[in-house]
């Protein structure tokens, strides 16, 4: 049965007697057609012109459009007028409701709708905490300014000096910088088409030439510095020692590392779990020299590397630049976290290791164009000879000790994965 419409002359007396329910709900005036007027729960009164029409594009169409507060009509009779007008104008083609919200679409800050692209990305799964903070971080470094700014008025000439200016303090992150607004700018024209977007601003870099051309570095300790910076770990925190030497013997991003917790870690099973990653969550082995790097660090916190925050509370580090500096001054050797995820994996390579097997351990992703390193499927305890020997081969370079477990290199004779049981053994 169809709902009952409440249908009375409005008057100023019945829009003061209207009272809020649970429910918002419309009383709609018996003098024209369409007009009502609305109440909230929260005791809100607008009034609403409810009407068909037909869409610029052919299309008939129903929209109920508000006309006003109230509060912004001395009496009803004015909303009344206001409202046949707002009738007149769709009934001549005019969608007032798509032109509206077509103008605040336009107006939206460039903060709202990186915040929206965000919000959409991490709904599908698009992005973990590690990048969405990461994207953060990028917008307020190179384009904190910006922020309140529309993003349609961002053009290419403003672009193409921001990066310019970003470039003299890190060429990679001003390019890292203008990908994430050029991937924010083709979500929001797809988006929200009314925003009428032309190309991204990005497209002036590229037709200038103006992107950075990067080498990708090469730095990692060898035999000639490895010895120097291990000596000089002597001289850092038991902390900073401990998460040195864990990313050093597995691999690991430095952000996965600092936000490890206890719980993350199995030191009797020899397993960690790293749940804020670029890609899934996984369970990777430890080596033996990597578990003896935190196993006697202080329990008495959730994180393995706690540090004080400005609030007085105990969370995770969030950087190593003292530990890194101090290592620099003691030992003479550039080194950088990064550096020892390069030496890990070079290791691997060194050792004749299969590319799926490196990829798996770093948390790297397997290589879509490959459905073959897809099908593999590696546990964790199938993982831990190949951590193993990595780590073996990185302490006898740091300490310059013999290898505890002899590794003969598997020849490569391609690209593609070797056998992986001669690669796993001895």
């Amino acid at each position: 049965m169809p709902k009952k419409r409440l249908s009375v002359v409005i008057t100023e007396k019945a829009v003061e007697r209207a009272k809020p329910r649970s429910t918002d709900y419309i009383i709609y005036d018996a003098e024209l057609l369409g007009f009502g007027l609305r109440i909230y729960p929260t005791g809100r009164k607008a009034f609403v012109m409810r009407l068909r029409f037909v869409a610029p594009a052919g299309a008939e169409k129903q929209r109920m459009h508000t006309v006003g507060d109230v509060s912004d009509f001395q009496t009803v009779k004015d909303a009344r007028t206001k409202a046949t007008e707002i009738r007149a104008q769709y009934k001549q083609g005019r969608d007032l409701h798509a032109e509206q919200r077509k103008k605040i679409r336009k107006a939206m800050k460039l903060s709202e709708l990186r915040d929206a692209w965000l919000e959409d990305r991490m709904t599908r799964g698009k992005h973990r905490e590690l990048t969405q903070s990461d994207i953060k971080t990028a917008f307020k470094n190179g384009f904190g300014d910006w922020l309140d700014k529309p993003l349609s008025s961002i053009t290419g000439d403003m672009l193409s000096t921001r990066h310019k200016e970003r470039s003299q303090r890190s060429p990679s992150r001003a390019n890292l910088e203008a990908r994430y607004l050029r991937a924010l700018w083709r979500w929001a024209a797809a988006s929200y088409p009314d925003l009428e977007l032309p190309a991204p601003p990005t497209a002036h870099l590229g037709v200038k030439g103006e992107w950075n051309k990067i080498q990708r570095k090469k730095r990692r300790l060898d035999a000639t510095s490895a010895q120097a910076w291990f000596k000089a770990l002597e001289a850092l925190s038991d902390r900073d020692r401990a998460i040195c030497l864990l990313v050093t013997y597995t691999g690991m991003r430095v952000g996965e590392a600092m936000q490890l917790r206890w719980e993350d870690v199995d030191l009797k099973l020899g397993t960690l779990v790293l749940h804020q990653t670029k890609t899934d969550p996984v369970s990777l082995p430890l080596s033996r020299q990597a578990k003896s790097a935190i196993i006697d660090l202080p329990k008495d916190t959730d994180w393995i590397f706690p540090a004080l925050r400005r609030d007085g509370e105990i969370g995770p580090i969030t950087q190593v630049a003292t530990a890194i500096a101090n290592l620099k001054t003691v030992s003479g050797v550039q080194w950088s976290p990064h550096d020892a995820r390069r030496g890990f994996i070079s290791m691997s390579y060194k050792l004749g290791m299969p590319e799926s097997i490196s990829r798996r351990l770093t948390n790297h992703a397997t290589r879509t164009d490959d459905a073959h390193d897809g099908y593999a499927q590696m546990t964790s305890s199938e993982l831990a000879p190949f951590a193993q020997r990595i780590a073996d081969h990185l302490e006898s370079m740091l300490t310059g000790s013999t290898v505890v477990t002899q590794l003969q290199p598997v020849e490569r004779t391609d690209n593609t994965d070797v056998n992986l049981s001669a690669a796993a053994t001895a």
